[in-house]
């Protein structure tokens, strides 16, 4: 389980729960919080990946990665 601290735009945080590989736009749902903008909540694709409205920010967020081993 990973706990993950959620602040939104209004200033609001809350603390969730979640299994390890779960969908964070899901584990929001579920939480009562939606991954959308203002207008987006009403127009998006449900999920399937194909309109770029879910969006989040993260407060640390990893180093990029390059693709490559060594």
């Amino acid at each position: 389980m990973a706990t993950i601290t959620v602040r939104t735009p209004d200033g609001e945080t809350y603390e969730l729960t979640a299994d390890a590989g779960a969908v964070l736009r899901d584990v929001l749902l579920e939480a009562g919080l939606s991954p959308h903008g203002r207008y987006a909540r009403r127009v998006n694709c449900g999920g399937r990946g194909i309109c770029a409205t879910c969006g989040m920010r993260l407060a640390d967020p990893p180093a990029p990665s390059t693709g490559t081993t060594t």
